[in-house]
């Protein structure tokens, strides 16, 4: 999450200039150069947690496969805003929750985060070309899911990302004679090994 421009002070002197209603939102937003949703997500805080609550993120933290499923669950029913679960879970932003929503609707599992990198995301190994254009093959049938193909293949998530980059085939279309009457070939994207 990126750091605020903004400190404590300044942001809680926002909010108390924005209870006064002196200006029109959208003129609001303009003079503090802020979006509505940073502005609402401020209030959230503040009303939750006080001036802690303005302070800026704590970096990391960990979320359980748990706390993830019943934030999906609570979003999937309709009953909560994304806003009112990222409160509820103290989730740090409505787009990692949107993630993991898009994960859950995907039959994908909903892992507990962990602050290492994933093994298959750092240690790569030696392979040929042939390997390669599989492992790219693989990558693609599977919806680009880099990360799956990575655990398969026991190479890092980069590699799988460079080579599907690589051998991603491009269909040419070239004319014969006349426009209507055309031929195509598969080609890869490079020749490199």
């Amino acid at each position: 999450m990126a750091k605020s421009k903004f400190s404590i002070e300044e942001k809680y002197e926002i909010l108390k200039a924005y209870e006064k209603g002196e200006l029109t939102l959208r003129e609001f937003l303009q003079r503090h150069q802020i979006s509505e949703r940073t502005l609402y997500t401020w209030r959230e805080k503040y009303k939750q947690y006080g001036l802690a609550g303005l302070d800026r993120s704590n970096g990391w933290k960990h979320n359980s496969e748990e706390l993830k499923l019943a934030a999906v669950r609570d979003a999937l029913s309709g009953e909560y805003s994304l806003i009112e679960l990222t409160h509820k879970y103290e989730i740090s932003s409505h787009s990692l929750q949107q993630g993991w929503i898009k994960l859950y609707n995907g039959h994908r599992e909903l892992k507990g985060t962990s602050k290492g990198r994933n093994q298959s995301m750092t240690k790569g190994r030696k392979t040929t070309v042939e390997e390669r254009i599989e492992i790219a093959n693989y990558c693609i049938k599977n919806q680009k899911d880099y990360q799956r193909a990575a655990e398969v293949y026991n190479v890092s998530y980069q590699q799988v990302y460079q080579w599907v980059l690589i051998f991603t085939p491009i269909i040419i279309l070239t004319f014969e004679g006349s426009p209507k009457r055309f031929h195509w070939s598969v080609i890869y994207t490079s020749t490199n090994s």
